[in-house]
């Protein structure tokens, strides 16, 4: 797949806009994905070593936290080439969903904001940076201290329908929520992740109400993520653990942001960067 993302995206992609974290550089026939600016990798890394991949034809390298956007980004590229884009069902003009839509994206808008405080309040560690080009060096540490990934969003496809895209919102906001309140009580500053959680649950109201409409049956709310036991043995450990969490967070909730955009009637030309 990532050499299909390389090699065969085509110049129907020059006015195509990626966001805030990536910039599609066209040459003859293919598009490369370019890291975010002043955070460029070692160019002599190569494919698959210490958690970096680089896309054959392309002339940068993406940390494996920056994928998840990299392939978002190319599932919205490719609808611009190859088969149609599935037309939106007729729930998605309901002016109610509408609405709810509208409601969900301040949400998302307000979460992503907050982060960036949310973690200067509780990580304390300097070299722990929100948006630092290091992250990828705590891949490990991640899978050590047992964080799971967020669930894959992506442009609405054949097969990846509405109640899809949906249900993947809901798990990811589940999944943030747990995770946050399981570190929580190891913290030393509390106030504003805790604030964070309590705008996770009213965006996952929002989002149940839009699955509701969009499924004839009834629809629940999401169970706690099964198996979660994160491995916080000191507190350091803790600072890694909130820190690759937040992180985490922000690139789904900015995900979040692109599908919510994708679904509205008229759809901001503008992305605003967090």
């Amino acid at each position: 797949m990532l050499e299909y993302m390389c090699s065969n995206v085509q110049t129907a992609l020059t006015t195509l806009r990626l966001g805030s974290r990536f910039t599609s550089i066209l040459n003859d026939s293919s598009v490369g994905f370019y890291a975010r600016r002043g955070n460029t990798p070692d160019p002599a890394v190569r494919k698959r070593s210490a958690g970096f991949v680089l896309l054959p034809g392309c002339r940068q390298v993406l940390t494996v936290s920056d994928l998840p956007v990299a392939v978002f980004a190319f599932s919205m590229a490719t609808t611009t080439r190859g088969a149609p884009i599935p037309e939106k069902s007729a729930l998605v003009g309901n002016p109610q969903f509408q609405e709810i839509l509208k409601d969900s994206s301040s949400l998302t808008h307000k979460i992503l904001q907050s982060i960036p405080g949310a973690h200067r309040s509780c990580v304390n560690v300097e070299t722990l940076r929100l948006n630092s080009s290091e992250n990828y060096k705590l891949v490990t540490l991640a899978s050590t201290i047992g964080i799971p990934s967020a669930p894959a969003l992506s442009a609405l496809s054949d097969n990846f329908t509405l109640n899809t895209m949906l249900r993947h919102m809901l798990e990811g906001l589940q999944l943030h929520k747990d995770l946050l309140n399981h570190v929580l009580p190891r913290l030393e500053v509390k106030d504003m992740v805790i604030d964070l959680t309590h705008d996770l649950n009213d965006l996952s109201v929002q989002v149940l109400k839009m699955l509701k409409l969009a499924q004839r049956e009834g629809v629940s709310k999401p169970n706690p993520t099964l198996g979660l036991a994160l491995d916080l043995r000191g507190s350091y450990e803790v600072q890694v653990a909130i820190h690759l969490i937040l992180v985490q967070l922000q690139g789904f909730e900015q995900d979040m942001d692109r599908c919510l955009r994708s679904l509205e009637q008229n759809p901001l030309e503008e992305e605003a960067e967090y």
